[in-house]
């Protein structure tokens, strides 16, 4: 996967310094050895051979061509073991809550990643996510695991993950 990462990386400057939190994610996900992962807004290159793709932007060639903030998806129900959103769920707008009410119904697990206690004015979207907003976005369903990796510049992300069994 990595040589896979470093290729797109020299095409795509988007992913230059996100290896870090992806080999993370990857690793968490490993642990859990899925058999059908449904990635959202992988943009660029999937982190797992085979995966199925959500995205609304019909140029990143997704293999579900939806928005994420109008729920339900056209995925059948426990479809995945695993669904994983890294850097996704800060751009959904108000609807980061009605996304996450799909994960439980098409998943067993889910992984996101957010940037974490950022401030940033320009960017209001990436700002003020902290573990309370998280909760309120995921309807109170406690992670199973977290890991918050050191800084990247001044930024701080964290990866959540979660046990959608336990929501149902």
């Amino acid at each position: 996967m990595h040589s896979e990462y470093r290729h797109a990386r020299k095409q795509h400057r988007y992913l230059k310094g996100r290896w870090n939190y992806y080999r993370e994610a990857i690793a968490m996900a490993r642990r859990l050895a899925p058999r059908h992962v449904l990635e959202i807004g992988c943009r660029f290159t999937p982190l797992f051979p085979g995966s199925d793709r959500l995205d609304y932007m019909a140029e990143f060639q997704p293999t579900i061509l939806h928005d994420a903030t109008t729920v339900p998806w056209p995925v059948a129900d426990r479809a995945y073991d695993l669904v994983i959103a890294l850097q996704v769920w800060e751009h959904l707008g108000d609807r980061q809550r009605e996304a996450f009410s799909e994960l439980p119904r098409i998943a067993r697990y889910a992984i996101l990643s957010l940037p974490y206690k950022w401030r940033r004015r320009s960017n209001p979207s990436h700002s003020g996510i902290d573990d309370a907003v998280v909760s309120r976005w995921s309807g109170g369903l406690r992670p199973l695991e977290t890991v918050q990796l050191p800084l990247i510049g001044r930024h701080k992300r964290k990866i959540y993950l979660f046990d959608l069994n336990e929501a149902c």
